[in-house]
C-alpha cells in the first residue's frame, strides 16, 4: 500500500522486479515548469539556475538532446507541455507547432481546472488544444497541467510484451529510445484518485513500464522521458542516472505534497 508522498519500492511484476522511486500526489499539487537545467539545479548549469528547496518532482517532456546534430535547437521541447493554461515554452520556443514533426510524442495526459464529468485526468492522441472527446471539447484555458510523450494502454491487456508493443504507434516503439530498450525511465499513472510519478532506475522497456502502473492500481498511464534525463528530487534526497548525474532537462515536474 503506498503513502501519499515520495515512496520507494521493489515492485515485482511478471517481466522482473524493478526499483522505482514515486511520488503519490493529488493531480491539484502537478505542475510544469519550464527549466532547461539540471532538475536539481545543479551549481554551474545553464538555466534558470538552483531550484528552491521545496521543488521536488522529476524530468518531464521530451526534447531536442543533441548539440552536435541539432544545434540551436538544442535543449526545446518536442512534446506538449502546459501549465496553468498556457503552453510551456523554454526560451520562448513553440512546443505545439513542433509536436507535429515528431511523431514520436503521440499522447497526451492533461488534468483539468476543474473535474469534468467527475474525472480531473485523462489522456488522449492529440497534438494541441482545444481537443474534442466524445460530447467534451477541452480548451487550453481548462487545463491545469499536460504533458506528451507515449500511453502505456493501462486500460487493455496483453499476452506479452510483443503484443503490448504491437500495439503501440511507430514513434512510440522506434524513436527515442524506443520501447523496447531496456532504460532508466520516467513515468507516470492515474488511478482514478491520485497521481503516481514514478522513476525507475532498474533499466525497463514500455511493457514494464505498462505492468507496474498496473501494478500500482493506476487506470491510465504516460511514458515521459527517461533515460539518461532520468531524475527525481525529493525530501529524502536526489537520484541521478548515475552515468549523467547533472543531465540538463528543459521541464520539471513539480509536485506540491511530496513528504
Amino acid at each position: 500500500m503506498s503513502s501519499i508522498g515520495i515512496n520507494e519500492r521493489t515492485i515485482n511484476v511478471p517481466t522482473g522486479s524493478f526499483n522505482v522511486k514515486y511520488f503519490k500526489t493529488y493531480p491539484y499539487a502537478i505542475s510544469v515548469y519550464a527549466h532547461y537545467a539540471s532538475a536539481f539545479g545543479d551549481s554551474g548549469k545553464t538555466g534558470i539556475g538552483n531550484l528552491p528547496d521545496d521543488f521536488y518532482g522529476t524530468n518531464a517532456s521530451f526534447f531536442y538532446d543533441h548539440p552536435e546534430t541539432h544545434g540551436a535547437d538544442y535543449g526545446k521541447t518536442i512534446s506538449l507541455a502546459v501549465n496553468k493554461g498556457f503552453y510551456v515554452k523554454p526560451y520562448g520556443y513553440n512546443v505545439a507547432s513542433s509536436w507535429e514533426k515528431h511523431p514520436d510524442c503521440e499522447a497526451v495526459m492533461f488534468c483539468t481546472n476543474i473535474p469534468v464529468n467527475g474525472r480531473s485526468v485523462r489522456i488522449g492522441e492529440f497534438d494541441h488544444f482545444p481537443y474534442k472527446s466524445g460530447v467534451n471539447v477541452f480548451w487550453l484555458r481548462q487545463i491545469k497541467w499536460a504533458l506528451g510523450g507515449h500511453d502505456l494502454k493501462i486500460g487493455s491487456n496483453y499476452a506479452g510484451k510483443a503484443p503490448f508493443h504491437a500495439a503501440l504507434s511507430y514513434g512510440a516503439r522506434e524513436l527515442h529510445g524506443g520501447a523496447y530498450l531496456n532504460l532508466q525511465r520516467t513515468f507516470m499513472g492515474f488511478d482514478g484518485a491520485y497521481v503516481y510519478l514514478c522513476a525507475a532506475f532498474s533499466p525497463c522497456n514500455m511493457y514494464d513500464e505498462h505492468l507496474i502502473l498496473k501494478e500500482l492500481g493506476c487506470k491510465i498511464g504516460l511514458n515521459l522521458d527517461g533515460g539518461r534525463s532520468t531524475q527525481i528530487r525529493s525530501p529524502n534526497g536526489i537520484t541521478t542516472v548515475e552515468k549523467y548525474p547533472g543531465r540538463p532537462v528543459p521541464t520539471f515536474v513539480k509536485v506540491t505534497y511530496a513528504k
